[in-house]
């Protein structure tokens, strides 16, 4: 009985996670690729400019990830575009504009204020505020 009470379980969330990213693109407006897994714990700015938020194909949005489009205190509204089979890590933050492109890992608890080019991985640790990250430069 156990079990087979894993298995429905493990079905029925592949199932509701393939549902969210069309909630998302349909109640907010959101431009999310049909095979993208968002985590229903991440935090996509569904506020102020949810449709500004792009992310493409087989790309993760893990939990307590935070995607925005807006900046209140700027007063921006920018698109967020994450590419194509990109992981945003836990508890990540990426910023209003932000251009991520295919194939990049943001580790967990990372912020990202400034664009990254395509298959590149970014640790939080790894870097020093003003290091070079790639052609682009990490700007906290």
């Amino acid at each position: 009985m156990g079990r087979m009470l894993t298995w429905l379980r493990k079905k029925l969330w592949k199932y509701l996670a393939r549902l969210y990213p069309s909630y998302l693109n349909r109640v907010y407006d959101m431009h999310i690729a049909p095979t993208a897994v968002i985590s229903y714990r991440a935090k996509l700015d569904k506020s102020v400019n949810p449709g500004g938020i792009h992310i493409g194909d087989d790309s993760w949005v893990l939990a307590e990830a935070m995607v925005l489009a807006h900046d209140q205190c700027r007063n921006l509204k920018r698109d967020t575009m994450i590419g194509r089979r990109c992981v945003i890590g836990v508890r990540s933050l990426i910023m209003a504009g932000v251009n991520i492109g295919d194939h990049v890992v943001v580790a967990a608890q990372h912020r990202r204020l400034l664009e990254l080019q395509q298959r590149l991985a970014v640790q939080a640790e790894a870097l020093e505020p003003g290091e070079l990250v790639g052609e682009f430069l990490r700007a906290d």
